[in-house]
């Protein structure tokens, strides 16, 4: 049975070869734009395993993810969907369909998080981080936090590919800014990897290993309003 990933943007199936091999061959790809790839494309390979493949990223601080996840040793299954840099390829094998392989659940969710704990009430417009696999919510109750492994910080996120200062979230005017502390750590939102950038409302935000979403302070007072709206109309 062949193998194929499928580019979204063009629908094209590609066959992928009965050997080892490396993504080297996605920089061939004929695209209708230019998209920026994970770096050393050479170090992430494809081996055949029990009609399917595993992909191994050799490449420690590299972005690649898979199903949005970063992960550096996966069996491929139907519909795995690999971020390279910016192009998103769909993995297509009906032999081995999605969820007939067991795969241990991401490390991330035993990460043990700490966070800043607020001495009093929260304010209604202050916005929430909440971290995968923890019913945790973290408020931003401070116009500068950094998020890291070392104790120094004001969220501690303990993970093999966490820095010990790996980014700061800070307030800029009512809008709220992510920067990248170090260049050959990984921050990703949503799946791209960025070097700084404004955050929005539902954003998924990768440091390292460790996942969370930023809700904004002004959603929830948006929910709020309408919630009100609704419950008015009824009466």
């Amino acid at each position: 049975m062949i193998k194929h990933t499928n580019l979204c943007e063009q629908k094209t199936l590609i066959p992928l070869k009965s050997e080892i091999q490396t993504l080297e061959f996605l920089t061939q790809i004929q695209t209708s734009k230019k998209y920026r790839l994970s770096a050393n494309l050479s170090r992430v390979t494809l081996t055949p395993h029990q009609n399917t493949f595993v992909l191994e990223d050799k490449n420690y601080k590299n972005a690649l993810l898979i199903n949005r996840r970063r992960s550096h040793r996966t069996v491929l299954c139907d519909n795995d969907v690999l971020d390279v840099g910016e192009m998103i390829l769909i993995f297509r094998n009906n032999v081995v369909p999605a969820g007939s392989i067991h795969r241990p659940a991401s490390k991330d969710l035993q990460l043990p998080i700490v966070g800043i704990i607020p001495k009093g009430p929260v304010q209604k417009m202050t916005p929430i981080l909440t971290f995968s696999g923890s019913t945790q919510k973290i408020p931003l109750i401070r116009n500068l936090i950094t998020i890291g492994s070392s104790n120094s910080n004001d969220i501690i996120v303990k993970g093999n590919e966490v820095a010990l200062k790996h980014v700061k979230i800070y307030k800029v005017g009512a809008s709220w800014k992510i920067q990248n502390l170090l260049t050959q750590e990984t921050t990703t939102v949503n799946g791209r990897r960025i070097d700084q950038r404004f955050l929005q409302d539902g954003d998924e935000v990768t440091v390292g290993d460790s996942t969370f979403k930023f809700k904004s302070g002004k959603a929830q007072i948006k929910q709020t309003l309408k919630s009100k709206t609704e419950t008015a109309k009824k009466i």
